[in-house]
């Protein structure tokens, strides 16, 4: 095979990264045959094995990355075979084989210099998609404030912490991008509050608080520590800081601003979540020892006592309920080489990893929240030096 056809199947291969994460805002949405993301997840794989030709190429730099992932999304599906909730289960470990494809293709492809911009700004055009989606499209009511809204796309509810954790990503990457002077500024900014005009309507304290830190640690990468950056980052937050309270906190229904004030928080008790983390704890301690250590299954425990949930809230405890201490175990190793791995290849998108980690401690992130796993995939595509290593059928 020749230079330029190589060429060619790399640049096939980062157009199938750009699809991936231009199609994250339709992870939610179903029809006939499950959610429209499998549909592109299935499809991007048939025309990547076309294009690949059933060879498999990856760094050696990302071998251990790679060994990581392996672990966890293995121990994750044999998990079904003691799992309580076997349906769950079963569904649970369908969907970690799909991501299992998603992780072949990203470790298969090495982005460019150019090439990983360009992802960049797909993150950015998937904001400005779920803006669009939120600003044009169908919501509905949440909980007990009532102008707190919930996304509807393509006739299937999203939950609103999920999707206004969407913008976390995008916001990081656009305030690297104002630092740095890259891209067009105004628009930028313009983009920066619609979303997070978004992430308030949603009424989600946690991503708040996520965006809040992702936006928080970008800035303080921006450079070295010196008077100037300073001077800078001060005056970046005053210039957002005023620009929201001028022209989108006027928009928040009062109620929703009620739901995000530090009274409300104490007082519904994080929605319950507090409950739900005890229980979940006390049940998991107080249960059988191989539950423990080997976990309950896909929601297979049920938890809480002013209310019951599947759903822990929280996705450390949710790899334990899940997976058991060996899934919680392989979960933080690889989130660990994924730090280390964003830290060596991207470390732009540090904010948003750290961002995403506070988020995670509010919701539970499973195999089907595509976001997370996406952005835990981006060191898998970044350019690097390394030496390939080739898989084939021998020949």
């Amino acid at each position: 095979m020749n230079r330029e056809s190589r060429l060619i199947i790399r640049l096939n291969k980062a157009f199938l990264i750009y699809a991936f994460v231009i199609a994250l805002p339709f992870s939610w949405a179903s029809f006939a045959i499950g959610s429209i993301y499998r549909a592109v997840t299935l499809l991007l794989f048939v025309l990547f094995l076309f294009e690949s030709r059933l060879i498999i190429n990856y760094s050696s730099e990302k071998r251990f990355l790679l060994f990581g992932w392996l672990l966890y999304l293995g121990y994750a599906v044999i998990t079904m075979l003691w799992a309580v909730n076997q349906d769950a289960a079963i569904t649970n470990s369908l969907s970690l084989v799909l991501l299992g494809f998603i992780v072949i293709i990203f470790f298969s492809t090495d982005l460019q210099e150019e090439e990983s911009y360009k992802t960049d700004l797909c993150w950015i055009v998937s904001g400005i998609i779920c803006i669009f989606l939120y600003i044009f499209g169908d919501k509905t009511a949440v909980g007990e404030y009532g102008s707190r809204t919930s996304m509807i796309i393509m006739g299937t509810a999203t939950d609103p912490n999920e999707f206004a954790s969407v913008f976390i990503v995008p916001l990081s990457l656009m305030t690297f991008n104002l630092l740095n002077k890259k891209g067009p500024r105004i628009l930028q900014i313009i983009i920066m509050l619609l979303s997070l005009y978004c992430v308030l309507m949603s009424g989600s304290r946690g991503a708040l608080i996520a965006v809040a830190v992702a936006m928080i640690i970008t800035l303080l990468q921006s450079g070295k520590v010196d008077v100037k950056s300073v001077l800078i980052i001060i005056a970046f937050a005053i210039i957002v800081l005023l620009l929201s309270t001028r022209y989108i906190i006027p928009l928040i229904p009062d109620d929703v601003l009620t739901r995000m004030s530090l009274k409300a928080l104490l007082t519904d008790g994080g929605s319950g979540r507090g409950d739900l983390w005890t229980d979940a704890v006390r049940k998991i301690w107080n249960g059988s020892v191989l539950r423990m250590i080997f976990g309950y299954g896909q929601y297979g425990l049920t938890v809480g006592t002013k209310g019951v949930s599947q759903t822990m809230h929280n996705q450390l405890i949710q790899q334990l309920s899940n997976y058991g201490i060996v899934g919680l175990v392989l979960y933080l190793i690889l989130i660990y080489k994924s730090y280390k791995s964003i830290k060596l290849n991207c470390p732009r998108y540090m904010g948003a990893f750290i961002g995403m980690m506070v988020m995670s401690l509010t919701i539970t992130m499973s195999v089907a929240y595509k976001l997370v796993w996406i952005l835990l995939l981006m060191p898998a595509v970044m350019s690097n030096k390394g030496k390939e290593i080739r898989f084939d059928d021998g020949k």
